[in-house]
C-alpha cells in the first residue's frame, strides 16, 4: 500500500513541476518577445526602399517575397544565410527573426500583411481619392 502512495506523490510532484516549467517558460517568452512593429534608432537606408532580412530556406520568407513581388513593391533583400555582409548588418541591427522588414526607422518583425500594408501605403487612398494600386510610386514614412 505504501508504494501506491509514493507513486501518487511522485506523479503529483512531477505534474506540479511540469506545470511550473510551462508557466516559467511562457513568462520568459513574454518578457523577451520582440514587438511586431518597432522603431529603430537609425534608419537602414533613407527610407525610399523596403529592406527585407530573410534566409534562403525560410518558407515564410518565400511567402513574403511572393506577396511583395505580386504587389509590385520594390525592396532590397538581405539574405543572411548566404551573405556574410548581410549577416553582419543583421547582427548590428539586432535582427533575430526572419523575415524582418525595415523601412526608414520602422522595423516589422515577422510577416504581418496589415503592418506592411500600412508601412508601404498599399490600399490607402491617394490625394485623388482612389486607392493606391500596386506599382504606383509612393513614399511611406508612417508612424504607427
Amino acid at each position: 500500500m505504501g508504494w501506491r502512495r509514493d507513486l501518487l506523490l511522485y506523479v503529483g510532484v512531477a505534474a506540479f513541476a511540469s506545470m511550473m516549467g510551462v508557466i516559467a517558460s511562457q513568462a520568459w517568452r513574454a518578457q523577451n518577445a520582440r514587438p511586431v512593429v518597432e522603431h529603430v534608432a537609425q534608419g537602414l537606408v533613407r527610407g525610399d526602399k523596403l529592406v527585407v532580412f530573410a534566409t534562403s530556406t525560410c518558407r515564410v520568407c518565400a511567402d513574403a517575397r511572393t506577396w511583395l513581388d505580386g504587389l509590385g513593391i520594390d525592396y532590397v533583400e538581405k539574405t543572411i544565410d548566404t551573405s556574410p555582409l548581410s549577416r553582419q548588418l543583421a547582427r548590428q541591427l539586432g535582427v533575430d527573426i526572419v523575415p524582418t522588414f525595415v523601412f526608414g526607422t520602422v522595423r516589422i518583425n515577422g510577416f504581418s500583411k496589415p503592418d506592411l500594408e500600412r508601412l508601404t501605403g498599399i490600399g490607402e487612398p491617394t490625394a485623388a481619392g482612389r486607392a493606391r494600386v500596386p506599382g504606383e510610386s509612393h513614399r511611406a514614412h508612417k508612424t504607427f
